[in-house]
């Protein structure tokens, strides 16, 4: 299982995504937020999802005739190279292959992080968050003593819709998935392009649904 408690989410950068008709506003810059209660909100936003999942993939890919796409792109990231090119990239790739499918509007972040923690070891990682709702909620103010109270929209304890965290563990690219309809197989089989990773995760997973159909039996 995943333990962000320690990890610093190293910059993030946010476009807006939407379906075929509507328009798209890709952001030319990134956000770096290191003060304490701005990365403990963040890590509760990006990596608190993942912190009860044991099902891990990792990237499929077709060899040379065709390299997973996504792979290379979070690759690229976790090089060092530019954050926000490359996750405009990402948004591109994923209004291609979401073409004809109903993708709602909405929020993608992609988020880059170090120090994400899984089976004791900490790695770097590489977030891909798709937010559809925003949350409502009232900010208040003092001013010339009276309190204002605005009404505004945006990200908090809502968990993503869709989403893929990439953690560049020892032996290859470890991956752990949200998504919230499986109906919409784009996200995981055309954008990702994943398939279930071969490791002691998913056979101590494996292991224990036998054990429990078993006696169930």
């Amino acid at each position: 299982m995943v333990n962000g408690k320690a990890a610093v989410v190293e910059e993030f950068a946010l476009h807006r995504v939407g379906p075929e008709g509507t328009e798209s506003v890709f952001s030319d810059y990134t956000a770096v937020l290191k003060g304490d209660e701005e990365q403990d909100f963040l890590r509760k936003l990006f990596l608190k999802p993942f912190a009860n999942m044991a099902f891990t993939s990792e990237f499929a890919s077709d060899g040379k005739k065709a390299p997973n796409i996504l792979q290379e792109y979070c690759a690229k990231i976790h090089k060092g190279d530019a954050v926000v090119e490359h996750s405009e990239a990402i948004a591109k790739h994923l209004l291609a292959v979401a073409e004809g499918h109903e993708m709602p509007p909405g929020e993608l972040v992609v988020a880059r992080f170090s120090d994400v923690e899984l089976g004791g070891a900490a790695h770097d990682a590489v977030g891909i968050f798709k937010f559809d709702d925003k949350e409502v909620f009232l900010e208040s103010r003092v001013e010339k003593q009276n309190v204002l109270l605005r009404m505004k929209r945006g990200l908090g304890s809502n968990k993503p819709k869709k989403a893929c965290l990439v953690l560049f563990t020892a032996k290859g690219h470890t991956l752990f998935l949200i998504d919230d309809q499986s109906s919409t197989d784009y996200w995981q089989h055309d954008f990702i392009r994943a398939r279930a990773k071969k490791d002691h995760v998913n056979s101590t997973s494996d292991q224990m649904q036998l054990t429990k159909a078993f006696i169930t039996e």
